[in-house]
């Protein structure tokens, strides 16, 4: 992409004030770890691939 995270954020928090909006800052920690429907944390998903697929009808496939 040629462009640093840095000056990404750096561009979007100057956008954001520009049109009276702001940026929300989220840890990266577990963040595609985390399972949205049960709340279990898969720490081996960031090695293994991409975060697991959504349950269906709160069937939940992730180790707890």
């Amino acid at each position: 992409m040629g462009v640093s995270p840095r000056t990404i954020r750096t561009l979007l928090e100057y956008k954001a004030i520009w049109y009276g909006s702001r940026i929300i800052v989220v840890d990266p920690a577990h963040t595609s770890q985390t399972c949205s429907a049960c709340g279990a944390v898969d720490a081996a998903s960031r090695i293994a691939g991409p975060a697991s697929s959504a349950p269906v009808a709160g069937r939940c496939s992730m180790p707890t």
